[in-house]
């Protein structure tokens, strides 16, 4: 198949792992490994550029033309200047996207995800005929719907779609009641393949957390943070931050003031999967404790590290917590809930983890990159018939 994916988010180079686009990225791979020639469009880019990968048959074309120089998500939809720089990259992208095509014909365009990416697929199905899919993210349907002239275009752009995906079953479940159409849930996962362990600096006499993502409100940074707080001082225990964002610097801030400067770290962007999967695989316990998720992709990495979890009950986290008896859960944003939790583990001991091993097994096996692109090729046959 001659396959498109349209995204906002793409590592500029395979050693970033620390963008979201790094799923996009691996299934880019795993496809074009297959024998089928992907083409990535990857809009609202930092730079302007085409990079040709595995022997011709994976092409990811930087669109830097239109960039809004800022993430979607810094977007203030109340601001004119703001919303004319969106339509602007909108138009920039879409004639982008069909100049390529025009010369390099493609069977169907992926969106990755319904914003701005599904838009632009509309938009290349009306122009050039090609059918496209979507799959969903959470935000586009939580936050972006409801927006009045964006919320619009992202029902167009479901409702003509020629087959919808959601990387949550809840997710899946409101976007096939919002759209009347079915949206089959399909889970979105890195590689984490060619792994080397390397040494890292953590003191294994200590019961070891790690936090790996970024350091946004909607993570919950902070909510650890502020458990942390709660545990007794004489309590011997380490935490590991790995990531960057706006709460950094405020984060660092205040856990000086709780006292926790020499039971945390703060270790910034990684994007050596060496290095964060070694943190992950010597660490205890790792905690996801997002106000709003579905199902992260720091929840699949840990599995295949063999980390039990602690995750909120936000998304389907705890749904699949307990499925798979992974590890635990807390009612997110309760501080209380989770300082106790971390708590009892430190009190269990180290080898408490040993008892997660196979099960978090299972768990990896589910949640692989080609197990997802089996399951996403069967999805676009099924929707040629």
């Amino acid at each position: 198949m001659r396959i498109a994916f349209i995204t906002h988010n793409y590592p500029l180079s395979s050693k970033e792992r620390g963008n979201a686009g790094i799923f996009v990225s691996d299934m880019a791979r795993e496809f074009a490994e297959r024998g089928h020639n992907i083409q990535v469009f990857v809009v609202n880019a930092s730079v302007t550029k085409t990079t040709v990968c595995l022997d011709g048959r994976l092409k990811i074309h930087f669109l830097g033309k239109g960039s809004l120089r800022k993430s979607l998500g810094e977007v203030k939809f109340y601001d004119i200047f703001d919303l004319i720089r969106l339509c602007i990259l909108f138009i920039q992208s879409k004639n982008d996207i069909e100049a390529i095509v025009k010369k390099n014909p493609v069977d169907l365009c992926l969106a990755f995800w319904a914003i701005p990416a599904g838009i632009l697929a509309y938009q290349i199905k009306k122009s050039l005929k090609v059918p496209y899919g979507i799959w969903a993210l959470g935000s586009d349907i939580y936050v972006y719907q409801k927006l009045p002239i964006v919320g619009y275009l992202i029902k167009k752009s479901v409702d003509n779609s020629n087959f919808l995906l959601a990387d949550g079953i809840d997710l899946a479940n409101k976007i096939t009641k919002f759209s009347n159409k079915i949206c089959a849930f399909l889970p979105s996962a890195t590689s984490f393949g060619n792994i080397k362990k390397i040494k890292v600096s953590i003191d294994e006499r200590l019961v070891n957390f790690i936090f790996l993502g970024r350091l946004e409100k909607v993570k919950g940074p902070d909510i650890l943070l502020s458990s942390l707080a709660m545990l007794p001082k004489e309590i011997n225990y380490h935490v590991y931050f790995l990531g960057g964002g706006v709460l950094l610097e405020r984060l660092i801030q205040k856990s000086v003031e709780y006292g926790l400067r020499e039971k945390v770290s703060f270790l910034g962007n990684v994007d050596d999967k060496n290095i964060i999967f070694s943190y992950l695989a010597k660490s205890d316990l790792l905690v996801i404790p997002s106000r709003s998720d579905s199902i992260p992709l720091t929840l699949t990495e840990g599995a295949k590290a063999g980390i039990p979890v602690i995750v909120s009950d936000a998304g389907d986290m705890h749904f699949l917590v307990k499925k798979y008896k992974i590890g635990y859960t807390f009612p997110a944003g309760d501080i209380k809930n989770l300082s106790a939790t971390l708590e009892a583990f430190i009190k269990n001991g180290k080898n408490k983890r040993k008892s997660f091993e196979n099960n978090l097994n299972v768990f990896a096996k589910d949640f692989n990159v080609s197990q997802i692109a089996s399951n996403l090729i069967k999805n676009i046959e099924l929707s040629k018939n």
